[in-house]
């Protein structure tokens, strides 16, 4: 199960990802109005979110597969 959460967690960083990436070029141009930041700052927010969470399942994985001492 958490494998599964672990993949969709990825696929959802690689989807902002690609959306951060395409407004960051705009956003160097100022050619982002201020929804289209907000939307961004949302991304990013979200991107930063995820990365936390999926730290602690990964490092959750790693601990249960460790032999008992």
């Amino acid at each position: 199960m958490a494998i599964d959460l672990i993949t969709s967690y990825e696929a959802q960083i690689d989807r902002l990802n690609q959306s951060i990436q395409g407004r960051e070029q705009l956003f160097d141009e100022n050619r982002l109005n201020d929804q289209q930041i907000k939307e961004l700052v949302d991304d990013v927010g979200q991107r930063w979110l995820i990365n936390k969470i999926l730290q602690q399942l990964r490092q959750e994985q790693v601990q249960r597969h460790q032999p008992a001492q």
